[in-house]
């Protein structure tokens, strides 16, 4: 190729040569340096084109750059890059401005848009690391591999203006009708690649869902639908399972149709992997199940591979969850399955070496505390041929008592211990701040249905973690019972820590397979309940976010076809159903408790809360300074020459309280005394005539300057205790204030105290004010 770069040669074959030996020199030695004068000829020539797609060769080089200057393998410099960027977008919006045809104009706003979502070289942080294969750091079309080990780098940290990037493709998407000939796929490459980056941009959900129509007219739905595995992938791979989830769900509609079932079932594998990665292993059970009840009906030779392979991986589900005597069962009927559906056992298959690994830890601890069990697990081990393999490990450890299991496997699970043979079904998840404890009864109808609730409740967590609800950071417990009613089948308890619910489920059976919709419309009003009363979003507005869900396809999500209930009766293995009933666990097991830790993705939202803003904030803090001195000045008279409130003053300031917050209580603990004198205050709530009295009065009290008629109030009325109970009872008045409200009969007062403090600056906001006790 070298040969070419002579002035000699064709024009268009002397710059090719220069970009090709430049290409080859980077792909083949990983070191940019002998080529970085041929590169800069050509980008320097691009700078100065008119043919768009010479500005894409130049725009794709510079990738090749960038991607060189981030190890440290080019002498080009940060300034010479980032001038290059400048001068190749300049050049491009110039042509822009000249009103092209729709065609070269959509091929324009492609180069334009990956320009503004290059890396920024003055952002780029160069490393010392060793160089890896630069196959991995920049792709065939020049595209630089941003696969970021660090999930907190955001798009506005690395690229050059990825705002003006997304607009730009958004604005060719809406050229696709007229733009025939547009070669969508370069697009479509290029999203995949950056879509770990820009996933979260407020533009990402249009421009991809746009994109995939396209693709489907021009090349099927099986196209689409691989594209949004693709993206999936590269999510997935950034350890952004939240959004992979979103693009695996689409992938697997988008092939549910002939030919291309397989890559739906397969998708729903990707995805139980994606939601166990975020410890809802009730939720990957249930989409591994399902997939293979799919291919178990399917009749179709080639998908039975994928019936032994979700039965397999349901076992694995089991055994992270501690249900180690289901997953026992379930392992058995996988093994059987892969033996007779898909080959002879080999135990380097990565899959059959698991199994045979938790099985033995299985065998281990049913050895030493459940002796009928080991006697099944060992028998199963010997007829798959794993038995010689783990007997040297299994001889040489020592029995354990039953503490000493609990503290081997407690840092491995997902939940309680050899909980399914415990005395009460117990199942612990966490995620968006809220912690749920779901029980019922240990038989078989209910623990299935149990488990059908946590895996609704899993999906629709994930679902819901770009929304901010507005949560309460709590505890959610739920008492789970079955049978069939025409009213609520979700009720509250009284509570002021956490929720507390008892749920009345439809129990499955026969008459339910086959109209399974009623039963998830259930579950959805259910869980909508128990979320919007952990939620501080006026009810309009929680259930907007819930519509959206659905738009998303978040019934689908929750499932189709069977329900767990009966994908969950489907495994069972007689064989070992029977003996559940008879074993007794030691009480050390059965008091053990799994305490759930929360993926990253599913952290509670502590940011601003949304309807924060600090201007506001700090003209509230102004009123309330102003208004409390107007509407108090007697008895703030009588606070400031009492030598024993300026002691609790000084313990109220020491303890973190801002002055407004003592001002309010002031206000709050002398409206409630005179309400309480007048025997009034029983009545503010009640309608009637009584009521409106009440209310009139409070409305006097507390927003009409006091006067020196009015009889003082006792300063005990100040007490610390006092005003302690006046503010955390005027929590819930100060939530309202900011528009958000509370929706529950007894308020979690500590967590809603906690979501003021993180997301509405409540011990922290205030302005400079003279001291209003001196």
């Amino acid at each position: 190729m070298r040969l070419f770069l002579g002035d000699e040669f064709d024009d268009d074959l002397h710059w090719r040569a220069r970009y090709e030996v430049a290409v080859a020199t980077l792909r083949g030695t990983g070191d940019l340096t002998p080529a970085d004068a041929l590169a800069a000829e050509f980008v320097e020539h691009s700078c100065e084109a008119d043919d768009p797609f010479e500005l894409e060769d130049g725009s794709v080089l510079l990738m090749y750059c960038l991607g060189a200057f981030m190890r440290g393998k080019t002498t080009l410099t940060a300034e010479c890059l980032a001038e290059w960027n400048d001068r190749l977008r300049h050049r491009v919006s110039g042509l822009l401005d000249t009103g092209p045809t729709p065609n070269r104009r959509a091929v324009l706003l492609q180069i334009l848009g990956h320009l503004n979502m290059q890396p920024d070289a003055f952002r780029i942080e160069v490393t010392d690391e060793p160089v890896p294969d630069v196959a991995h750091l920049v792709d065939e079309e020049g595209d630089l591999n941003l696969e970021m080990d660090d999930v907190g780098v955001s798009a506005e940290d690395v690229m050059v203006d990825v705002d003006a990037g997304m607009s730009l493709w958004l604005e060719l998407t809406s050229l696709f009708e007229q733009a025939a000939l547009f070669p969508v796929e370069r697009l479509a490459d290029l999203l995949s690649i950056l879509t770990p980056l820009i996933v979260d941009h407020p533009l990402y959900r249009a421009l991809a869902d746009a994109v995939d129509e396209q693709v489907e007219k021009t090349a099927g739905r099986a196209a689409a639908a691989a594209r949004c595995r693709d993206r999936a992938i590269a999510l997935r791979r950034s350890d952004k399972y939240v959004a992979a989830l979103r693009e695996f769900h689409r992938a697997k509609v988008g092939w549910w149709s002939g030919d291309s079932i397989r890559g739906s079932l397969l998708a729903m594998f990707l995805i139980a992997d994606c939601y166990e990665q975020l410890g809802f292993l009730h939720a990957a059970k249930q989409s591994v199940l399902l997939a293979a009840r799919v291919a178990a009906n399917s009749n179709d030779d080639d998908l039975q591979d994928l019936f032994a392979q979700g039965v397999s991986i349901a076992a694995h589900m089991d055994y992270g969850l501690g249900s180690w005597f289901s997953s026992a069962a379930a392992a058995e009927a996988g093994l059987i399955l892969h033996s007779n559906l898909v080959s002879t056992l080999d135990l380097d298959d990565h899959r059959v070496e698991r199994m045979m690994y938790e099985l033995m830890w299985i065998y281990l601890a049913s050895r030493d505390l459940i002796p009928i069990l080991a006697t099944k697990v060992k028998h199963l081990l010997e007829l798959a041929g794993m038995w010689n393999e783990v007997q040297g490990i299994i001889a040489e450890t020592a029995p354990r008592e039953a503490d000493e299991w609990i503290d081997v496997v407690r840092a491995q699970l997902f939940g309680e211990w050899m909980g399914d043979v415990k005395d009460e079904w117990r199942i612990s998840f966490a995620g968006l701040g809220t912690t749920w404890t779901i029980i019922g009864a240990n038989e078989p109808i209910t623990a299935r249905a149990i488990q059908r609730l946590a895996a609704a409740a899993e999906v629709l967590l994930a679902e819901l973690a770009s929304d901010d609800l507005a949560l309460l950071n709590t505890d959610i417990h739920v008492s789970v019972a079955l049978g069939a009613t025409s009213g609520e089948r979700a009720h509250p308890l009284p509570s002021n820590e956490g929720r507390h619910w008892k749920v009345l489920l439809t129990p499955w059976s026969d008459s339910v397979s086959g109209s399974e919709e009623p039963v998830r419309v259930e579950l959805l009003a259910v869980l909508s309940s128990i979320l919007a009363e952990a939620s501080v979003l006026p009810v309009e507005q929680f259930m907007a976010r819930i519509e959206e869900a659905f738009k998303r396809g978040l019934s689908h999500k929750i499932g189709f076809g069977p329900l767990f209930d009966e994908l969950l009766y489907w495994i069972a293995h007689d064989g070992y159903e029977g003996l559940r009933p008879g074993i007794a666990l030691p009480i050390a097991v059965q008091e053990a408790r799994y305490i759930p830790a929360t993926a990253p993705e599913l952290a509670w939202q502590d940011g601003p809360g949304p309807t924060y803003d600090q201007g506001e904030a700090m003209d509230a803090i102004r009123r309330r300074y102003e208004r409390v001195a107007e509407l108090f000045p007697f008895t703030l008279a009588r606070l400031m020459a009492s030598p024993e409130f300026a002691t609790t003053v000084d313990e109220l300031r020491r303890r973190g309280w801002r002055d407004w917050h003592i001002l309010n209580c002031i206000a709050s603990a002398a409206t409630n005394h005179r309400m309480q004198m007048l025997g009034l205050d029983r009545y503010v709530s009640d309608p009637g005539p009584k009521g409106d009295e009440a209310r009139m009065t409070f409305q006097m009290l507390a927003f009409e300057p006091e006067t020196a008629m009015l009889k003082g109030v006792p300063l005990a009325v100040f007490s610390l205790e006092n005003l302690e109970y006046n503010r955390v009872f005027g929590l819930v008045v100060f939530l309202k204030g900011v528009g958000l409200d509370v929706h529950q009969g007894t308020p979690d007062l500590p967590a809603i105290e906690h979501f003021l403090a993180e997301r509405y600056a409540y011990w922290s906001d205030d302005i400079p004010h003279d001291d209003p006790f001196v």
